[in-house]
């Protein structure tokens, strides 16, 4: 088939596009650097792991002291954010988080980067990550199935890990995230092709089963970490209600597309981590600018 020939070929361009990336001086020395935080960045908490061969963990994650009150706080900003018609611009979903918004509420920040959430994405990784975008999605309800709303992978790296935390309960009406396990999106790859843009409905599901799409479904606190680079997915689709969710995004210092920045975090990362992590040479690189 050619589009399973074509996957091939654009899979194999993706990892010589970052072996030369890996390749240049100033990077190679990032690169040494994200190697040489790992012993410290997986030190203070291991107690979650994301399994290889499925690219994902879902698991409960206000069950910690004072972490359930945290995210009861955003998920009440958040509500209150609705009412400014500036944040809610853009493509679904919308993204209501501005810069200022990390020095006045920390939480946001500091939940993004727990000691357990380090260091598994550095496990999965092999190496401290860059926090590339920070978000905190409303879902509308809608009837639309377009652009993410479609199957897709995100295409930063052939290995990148997703946090998505619900920040209030989510159900199947509330268009949950939708995802195959990395091994499912593998037999998908092999009978479809590997893609960089929008699969239909009909052509995944004739590789694999509709049974085996997982929902990330769920109360407040419900949390998934995902490898939307390995993980074949789609989001807020035709919800009749709405939906909050908090999404940090990380990758590997030499990511195959470090993309356009992140308007978020870019004004801010430096006196963020001088501020609200001063000393703390992992949370130090990564916040650092991946660019």
């Amino acid at each position: 088939m050619v589009s399973v020939v074509l996957g091939r070929a654009r899979r194999v361009l993706r990892e010589g596009m970052r072996s030369l990336r890996m390749r240049m001086r100033r990077r190679m020395s990032l690169e040494q650097k994200a190697v040489q935080l790992v012993a410290q960045a997986t030190s203070a908490d291991t107690s979650l792991r994301i399994p290889d061969a499925d690219g994902y963990l879902g698991f409960d994650f206000g069950s910690r002291p004072g972490d359930g009150v945290a995210l009861a706080g955003l998920h009440d900003l958040a509500r209150s954010w609705m009412n400014d018609p500036e944040r809610l611009t853009g493509k679904m979903p919308k993204n209501m988080l501005r810069a200022a918004d990390l020095a006045a509420h920390p939480d946001i920040l500091r939940l993004s980067l727990r000691d357990d959430v380090l260091a598994a994405v550095t496990e999965y990784l092999g190496q401290v990550p860059r926090l590339y975008t920070l978000r905190l999605w409303w879902s509308p309800p809608n009837q639309t199935q377009r652009g993410s709303q479609r199957f897709h992978y995100d295409h930063r790296d052939s290995r990148q890990v997703k946090l998505f935390v619900n920040l209030g309960d989510v159900t199947e009406e509330s268009g949950p995230l939708h995802f195959f396990s990395a091994a499912d999106s593998e037999i998908i790859n092999q009978r479809v092709g590997y893609s960089q843009g929008r699969y239909e409905d009909e052509d995944v599901f004739r590789a694999v089963p509709r049974e085996r799409l997982h929902p990330a479904m769920g109360p407040r606190g419900r949390a998934f970490m995902l490898d939307t680079g390995r993980c074949l997915h789609y989001g807020s689709r035709g919800n009749i209600l709405d939906r909050l969710i908090l999404m940090a995004s990380f990758a590997r210092v030499n990511s195959v597309d470090p993309g356009h920045g992140c308007h978020v975090l870019d004004p801010v990362r430096d006196r963020l981590a001088a501020e609200l992590f001063p000393g703390d040479a992992v949370r130090g690189f990564v916040l650092t600018s991946p660019r």
